[in-house]
């Protein structure tokens, strides 16, 4: 490859992209520096530095790359989601929710990627409500994808509903049978299960059956709860933001062709 001197825009953001999945966050910052400096016209080299930002949890700067991209392409759907998070992660919740709003009345309701990363950046608030509609999006735009049925079914747990996020952690490995995270909170969550029905039973005295079950479901919830977020923090640095490219999204994507 050329050096930097002869690069072009998308070749200052693969190479941004390859230190960024390295996890060298101020290199790929760096690098994407010099090719905003060179092309100062390339909003999506703007885009890329705002996630890279929102990796190093620079919040303030991640808005102001973010709101810049968009002050040259005001319906740029990749820098709406990631502006959205940033104000989730400022407390500006409602101007959050206005960008991901935006990005459903673009028409991008059956882009998975783009539904998956709101529903998470939702999660990662706490706002379980708000992220289960994006996930459920995500499942509709595509009912192949392991990864929607699995977030949906995390969603559920956090929710408290055990039944839903059985059945979808159920679907999840009838799609991906590797899905070893997904596994493991089934089983922690049938384990939950099990021991709800031995101690409603009757097999213990009341004061016994009442210690158990606090005992026992904090460690088994907590193990669900410890697995969950991991597997959340592992998708996070994985596809913060360096997502398929535009066009191929489109291509991949099951639904209309969004309006531009």
């Amino acid at each position: 490859m050329e050096g930097p001197r002869f690069w072009s825009a998308d070749e200052f953001d693969r190479q941004a992209q390859r230190l960024y999945e390295a996890g060298d966050y101020d290199g790929a910052l760096e690098t994407l520096r010099r090719g905003a400096v060179l092309f100062p016209e390339a909003v999506e080299l703007l885009v890329s530095i705002g996630y890279t930002h929102l990796a190093r949890e620079e919040f303030v700067w991640a808005r102001r790359s973010f709101s810049q991209a968009l002050e040259r392409e005001p319906d740029h759907e990749d820098a709406l989601v990631g502006l959205g998070e940033s104000r989730l992660k400022l407390g500006e919740r409602a101007r959050g929710f206005q960008c991901f709003e935006r990005v459903l009345d673009l028409g991008f309701g059956r882009d998975l990627d783009l539904m998956l990363s709101i529903g998470r950046a939702l999660f990662r608030e706490g706002l379980w409500e708000h992220a289960e509609r994006f996930f459920r999006r995500a499942v509709a735009a595509d009912e192949g994808s392991s990864d929607a049925a699995a977030d949906l079914a995390y969603t559920f747990h956090r929710q408290g509903d055990g039944v839903k996020a059985r059945q979808w952690l159920e679907r999840c490995l009838e799609l991906d049978e590797e899905n070893h995270d997904a596994r493991s909170l089934l089983a922690n969550l049938f384990g939950l299960f099990e021991l709800s029905k031995i101690l409603t039973d009757g097999m213990f005295s009341s004061a016994y059956m009442a210690l158990a079950t606090v005992v026992c479901v904090l460690i088994l919830d907590g193990a669900v709860a410890v697995a969950m977020e991991t597997e959340f923090a592992r998708k996070s640095r994985r596809a913060a933001r360096f997502r398929p490219p535009r066009c191929a999204r489109r291509e991949a994507s099951p639904g209309p062709r969004p309006r531009r």
